[in-house]
């Protein structure tokens, strides 16, 4: 024996032995097992007699013998545990064997065979792992938190690893948790392909399997308890082993939500892989630090501490009973780890599956195009020909309650308060397998008078794609207006707010809906709108009054204010009748309401509700002004014409003429075109209302006592028709 300097990493004594195989020496017991069966002839003999303990064999005879094992405390290399050493002839005659058990190494000229029977007993574990698989310490940064002392480098190294680990992972998870929302805030998408629905599950599962901080950590903590830590390295510290354990434990569990949540947002097959890869990747940076250190990177003192015999010192195996509980604890775990993960899916499956990701509600925005000669299918069942106006059909659309092709179903809503139709028929926005995308359709808009081929007799059409959010398809449309023009535009926006400035900061987030704020004004959906201006007059006197429908709300139309005509206007309305000034989805309409005064305030809510401006024909032979196109809150600063002669020739809109003129040619934008007009040929149909073109008819009456005056009038008006459609 010989002593070293005593340390965490090595023990004071070593065994010097004459060594072999321990697979020859086990093939040797064997064969000498054989010999002595075929030889026993009993004790004491001459001539390859049996020798029994303490018996005197001669002649070659055999010696069977149990010599007590020393604990020679051998635990720094791994000796086989059989020996063999030559016997005197004094004992034993013509080179007879003695066969013995223990670790007794031998001097006297003996040839010994070995063999614990403990280790006989414990060759296969509990788990059938076979003796050959040592329980050693782990080779990675980790294990340095507990082999070297505290504040020493490689102690400091081991932490400083470890931290940086524990940095990526969760610098990893805060990025990706950060695009989450109200409702969703793990930023699920709205829906997947087939394939990358089945590389989620399979990810998971492999993503399981490759992890192997949280197995070695409870591995360790299994095979490795207090009291053997404590025999092999006296000065190691057991809460220190603990406190490394539990830092892999936890790693693997950032790691596994990392995973889940980096699989749960994907939307590709090879991304899914690759960020599994690179969290792995993040993962495993404790063993290449360690492995970079045994190779002398880090310096010399690093390089020592990375390879200490204690990294090679093989731990006693527990008994069956003791090692078999911890070893269900160790199923158990991964068992409830597969079951969460794979649960986790799942769940995120059906709710995409049913459309919970989904926006419940969008505002729709259509571009300036005019389809002059519609085929519509009347309520009694006749097909004629209309002008459709598409903008006509803006608004709010909310997912009904079927799926279609996994995408939702948009549905148009009324006008008034975004809720259903009672009556109307609403137009659709669905996903077309055929056509493979999106379409904009209604059930009583054909595109020929013959029956449309396929389930989608679509009158816009979006461009192939695989979107399943129709948040995420390009606002370029194909349109068809008789032929298919492929330049049209239609907009989407999500009508859920997630935070104030979703509401334009002029109102409260609440439930994923904007709630504007009383007494600002502003209102909308997003309370984009300002504070209407309650009275405006025109550049001909003429005046026009918010019309109310209680002390705090006013009639809606398409997400505008709506304004009643009170005197000034150089056009004829009968008395019962009612001239109106209401948004119609991209321009202002001055419309006439036959019998509107007799009308009570119930009727004209009802039919605010089912208003429809395609369906009522907003530009018809009621309608006697008409706006330029706009976006604005109202119709302040905004040009308007007066309608004239109509008919084809003159085009959808009519044909525009100018009052005063000074030159022989004019350009002037008008409804988003620029028109040439010629004096000596051009027809009077559209009478600018507002001179010079471009500067706006309305403006806003901000006098307060010529505005107390008008409603006073106004009042005055209805109290003697005996009318009370209005409050203020």
């Amino acid at each position: 024996f010989f002593s070293i300097p005593s340390s965490p990493c090595y023990k004071t004594q070593y065994s010097l032995q004459s060594t072999m195989r321990h697979e020859d020496i086990i093939a040797f017991k064997e064969r000498d097992r054989e010999y002595l069966r075929s030889r026993r002839q009993g004790g004491g003999t001459v001539g390859g007699g049996y020798y029994s303990h303490g018996g005197d064999g001669s002649g070659g005879g055999v010696e069977s013998a149990r010599i007590p094992a020393e604990d020679n405390d051998d635990s720094s290399y791994n000796f086989p545990r059989s020996t063999i050493s030559s016997s005197p002839q004094s004992q034993m005659m013509d080179g007879g064997i003695r066969v013995t058990y223990g670790t007794e190494f031998q001097n006297d000229g003996h040839f010994a065979l070995e063999e614990s029977k403990k280790d006989e007993k414990n060759n296969v574990d509990d788990d059938g792992v076979n003796e050959e698989e040592p329980i050693l310490l782990t080779q990675s940064t980790h294990s340095l938190i507990f082999t070297e002392p505290i504040c020493s480098a490689p102690f400091l190294f081991g932490l400083v690893v470890a931290a940086m680990s524990y940095a990526c992972l969760i610098l990893a998870m805060l990025h990706n948790m950060s695009y989450g929302e109200p409702g969703n805030s793990l930023n699920v998408p709205a829906q997947v392909t087939t394939p990358v629905r089945g590389a989620q599950y399979l990810s998971l599962v492999i993503g399981l399997l490759m992890e192997e901080e949280i197995s070695t950590g409870v591995y360790m903590l299994r095979m490795i308890p207090r009291k053997s830590l404590k025999n092999k390295f006296p000065k190691m510290r057991f809460w220190r082993f603990t406190f490394s354990a539990l830092i892999r434990i936890a790693m693997g569990y950032i790691f596994l939500s990392n995973m889940f949540v980096v699989v749960v947002q994907a939307t590709g097959v090879i991304d899914i892989f690759y960020d599994v890869l690179a969290l792995q990747f993040v993962q495993q940076l404790d063993d290449i630090c360690f492995s970079l250190a045994r190779m002398d990177v880090f310096g010399k003192r690093m390089r020592t501490a990375a390879t200490q015999k204690c990294f090679r010192v093989e731990f006693e195996r527990y008994p069956f009973s003791a090692s078999r509980r911890k070893g269900i604890f160790l199923k158990t775990l991964y068992f409830f780890n597969i079951i969460g993960l794979l649960s986790g899916m799942a769940i995120i499956n059906m709710k995409q599956n049913r459309g919970d990701y989904y926006c419940n509600s969008i505002s729709v925005t259509f571009g300036n195009e005019i389809w002059e000669d519609a085929i519509i299918l009347t309520p009694e069942g006749k097909i004629e020909n209309s002008v459709l106006v598409f903008s006509y059909f803006d608004g709010v659309y909310k997912k009904s309650g079927e799926m279609h092709n996994r995408r939702p179903v948009y549905v148009e809503q009324n006008k008034f308060d975004g809720t259903p139709f009672n009556t109307t028929i609403p137009a659709e926005i669905k996903y077309c397998e055929s056509e493979q995308a999106w379409v904009f359709m209604h059930k009583n808009i054909r595109k020929s008078r013959k029956k449309d081929d396929g389930d989608c007799p679509w009158i816009l059409s979006s461009m192939e794609t695989t979107e399943f959010s129709l948040l995420e398809v390009p606002e370029t449309w194909r349109i068809w207006t008789g032929t298919i023009n492929p330049h049209a535009r239609l907009s989407t926006v999500c009508n859920e707010c997630n935070n104030l400035a979703d509401c334009n900061y002029h109102g409260d987030c609440t439930g994923g809906e904007c709630i504007c704020e009383v007494g600002t004004g502003y209102f909308g959906t997003h309370c984009e709108h300002k504070q209407p201006c309650p009275v405006l007059v025109g550049d001909w006197n003429d005046t026009w009054y918010l019309t109310f429908i209680d002390e705090a709300n006013f009639f809606v139309s398409y997400d505008r204010p709506v304004y009643t005509y009170l005197k000034g206007l150089n056009v004829s309305v009968e008395d019962q009748d009612i001239l109106t000034l209401l948004y119609a989805g991209s321009r202002w309409f001055g419309m006439v309401f036959e019998d509107g005064k007799i009308r009570d305030q119930s009727y004209w809510l009802q039919y605010g509700k089912e208003f429809h401006a395609f369906w009522e024909k907003a530009y018809s032979e009621l309608t006697v002004i008409v706006s330029d196109t706009t976006s604005e809150s109202d119709p302040v600063a905004t040009d308007f014409y007066i309608i004239g002669e109509r008919g084809k020739q003159y085009g959808p809109y009519g044909e525009v003429s100018i009052w005063t003129i000074n030159t022989n040619l004019i350009c002037f934008r008008f409804l988003g075109s620029i028109f040439s007009i010629f004096l000596r040929k051009f027809q009077i149909q559209l009478w600018p209302m507002s001179e010079p073109i471009g500067s706006g008819f309305y403006r806003c009456e901000d006098d307060s006592s010529k505005i107390t005056e008008i409603f006073n009038e106004v009042y005055s008006v209805q109290e003697v028709r005996g009318a009370n459609q209005t409050a203020v």
